[in-house]
Parts: C-alpha cells; sequence; structure tokens
C-alpha cells in the first residue's frame, strides 16, 4: 500500500549492466516490495555430549534471499520493464541496487542500501484488474551482496 501517497513506500530500485562505476536504470512505478535480499544464515550443531542436556549451535554459511517487488506494468516495446523481461530470457547477470527510506515520514535523503549481482529468475505479468496490470520482478542473488546504512541516493 502506497505510504504518504508514495508508491512503493518509497523504496527505489535499479539495475546496471556495468561492473564499476554503475550506470544505473531506475525501474519505474514500483507498487510493492515483498523481499528484501537479507542473509540468512543456518546453523551448525555444536553440541559436546556429556557436557549438557542442551544442543549448542553457531552460524552457518549464509543463504540471500531473493528481491521480490511489484510494478504497475508497462511492456511496451524499449520500457525497463520489458527490458528486464529480455534479461530473464537472455539470463544477463545484472547489478541491482535497492534503496529503502531511512526516516518513517519518507522526506529522507539517506537510504540503507542493497547491492548485489544477480538474475531475473521470475517475471510474471498479472491480467488487469480494475485497469491495473502488474508484473513481479524475482532477483536471483548470484554474488557481491553489500548492505549500507545511511547511504545517500545513487540515482
Amino acid at each position: 500500500m502506497p505510504a504518504n501517497g508514495q508508491i512503493g513506500s518509497g523504496v527505489k530500485i535499479a539495475y546496471s549492466l556495468d561492473a564499476s562505476p554503475q550506470t544505473w536504470t531506475a525501474v519505474p512505478e514500483i507498487f510493492d516490495v515483498t523481499q528484501l535480499p537479507n542473509r540468512i544464515r543456518d546453523r551448525v550443531e555444536t553440541t559436546i555430549h556429556g557436557t549438557t542436556a542442551d544442543r549448542t549451535y553457531i552460524p552457518g554459511l549464509s543463504d540471500v534471499e531473493d528481491l521480490v517487488f511489484v510494478c504497475r506494468a508497462n511492456l511496451d516495446a524499449g520500457s525497463v520493464h520489458s527490458t528486464l523481461r529480455g534479461y530473464q530470457n537472455s539470463q544477463t547477470t545484472l547489478w541491482m541496487r535497492v534503496e529503502v527510506p531511512v526516516d518513517v515520514d519518507l522526506t529522507t535523503t539517506t537510504y540503507i542500501a542493497y547491492q548485489f549481482k544477480g538474475r531475473i529468475s521470475a517475471a510474471p505479468v498479472s491480467a488487469p484488474k480494475d485497469d491495473l496490470k502488474t508484473i513481479e520482478f524475482t532477483i536471483l542473488h548470484e554474488s557481491d551482496l553489500f548492505i549500507q546504512d545511511e547511504m545517500a541516493s545513487a540515482f
């Protein structure tokens, strides 16, 4: 649901084909971001039998969750959404950047930034409902995730 009249609650998403420096292309009409690419660590059991009745653990390797977001679909030739679907078909590796506003009131100029390399694993288009056609992008993490707090916008 839009917060303070901003679709996507002020979250910005962009992609780049460039390694460094990136030239970002913003993804327009973000309606909802349902999952961010956070690290989720599994756990490794370290229990030594005979010393305790409880199992003990340490953090293990991490998985990075997919980035999932929904846009108001614009599938005209040459549109960003159409271009992203083309990258899905060709399995092109993209640099992705997500900027989440720091301030609750969305007047922020600083963001929590997620940046990583990934590929589009799904981009289904919904049938129009109440004149709203949407597209849900799922970006699979490939490598190089870094998360930065209180960053200025890069695009």
